[in-house]
């Protein structure tokens, strides 16, 4: 809960210090008043510093999450090149005004670190779209994978604009009106993505709602499925390199009993088995998910929910999947423990 604040607050200081270089960057006559201004020196190191801390605090989720995957380390690395060239680039213009020299290479920092930032932003895109087509059709997992291609969207259009900016600005000047109009998007859309972080969380719901991209309520999840063919719908979404079934909204669909009939003799013993058939079965990783996932079985027998934090500590490697947001073993827990919680 700290750490979210402390992103958060630092979130905004970011957020309120770029819409004031962009709306300069929008005038020259405002980028010659911020240059020789003593706020020239006071924002780009604070700005630095915040860059540095945000990234401080992804590798800080990075190191504690219990699936280090994909996402997760290419956020982190991103993010790391990404403060060291902005720093580099703040470095080098404080550098050069302070020199009284008249060309400095930060504009060239700046544009690569965009660069960077908004070819990060098209790979998520293309990785959960592809994530939202493999998933369950009208399942929570579903809808939070194209939420998130929803956002890289947008992250893809305020980076396009922050490299506009950069390069018509600084780097290209052949067009002043372009230079403007990017400049003008991306203090725009820097303030919507404030704006966002800011309102009452019943306003996003209500405006997730409205555009239908709001989590399933699970009589909502129930009805979007046939009740009579669940288990015949989720063989047909098997676990590829980039997903897992959604377990959890596929028992919603199933009775009590059936659904722990599902998990017990269908679902988990089909995973053992598959453990105890692949070639990497005597790994580390694999050993302890399957020791976890007799203990799963242990569970279901008594009608006991499964502590999660208590497995992490006994098998720290049993939800790592790489390759996917949540593996399969993770899916399997928290489908038995939302069954268990039917009762309990």
């Amino acid at each position: 809960m700290f750490v979210k604040a402390v992103q958060n607050i630092f979130s905004h200081l970011k957020d309120i210090q770029e819409i004031g270089v962009f709306t300069a960057m929008a005038d020259s006559r405002l980028v010659q008043l911020f240059v020789n201004s003593p706020l020239f020196i006071v924002v780009l190191p604070l700005l630095a510093f915040v860059y540095t801390v945000l990234t401080g605090i992804k590798a800080y989720y990075l190191y504690s999450a219990n699936n280090k995957n994909l996402s997760k380390w290419t956020n982190f690395i991103v993010s790391l090149i990404y403060t060291a060239l902005t720093g580099t680039a703040f470095y080098s213009a404080m550098s050069a005004i302070a020199s009284g020299q008249l060309v400095t290479v930060a504009p060239w920092f700046l544009f690569g670190a965009s660069l960077l930032m908004l070819s990060h932003q098209i790979l998520m895109l293309g990785l959960n779209s592809y994530r939202a087509f493999k998933s369950q059709p009208g399942s929570s997992q579903r809808l939070h994978f194209i939420q998130s291609s929803l956002n890289s969207i947008f992250n893809i259009g305020l980076y396009t604009a922050i490299c506009g900016a950069m390069l018509f600005s600084f780097l290209l000047p052949v067009s002043t009106t372009v230079a403007v109009s990017c400049s003008v998007l991306a203090g725009i859309l820097t303030v919507a993505n404030l704006l966002w972080r800011v309102i009452p969380d019943n306003w996003k719901q209500n405006l997730k709602s409205a555009l239908k991209l709001n989590r399933l309520s699970p009589n909502e999840e129930t009805s979007s499925h046939s009740s009579n063919g669940a288990t015949q719908q989720i063989a047909n979404f098997y676990p590829t390199l980039f997903t897992s079934p959604d377990y959890s909204s596929e028992i919603k669909t199933m009775s009590y009993m059936r659904a722990i009939t599902y998990l017990k003799n269908e679902v988990i013993p089909q995973k053992l088995t598959l453990y105890q058939e692949l070639a990497t079965s005597k790994s580390e990783k694999n050993q302890q998910k399957e020791a976890a996932l007799k203990h799963v079985l242990e569970a279901l027998e008594h009608a006991t929910p499964v502590n999660k934090e208590e497995i992490v500590k006994k098998y720290p490697r049993v939800f790592q999947s790489f390759w996917r947001e949540k593996g399969e073993t993770e899916q399997i827990f928290d489908a038995v423990n939302a069954t268990i919680g039917r009762k309990v």
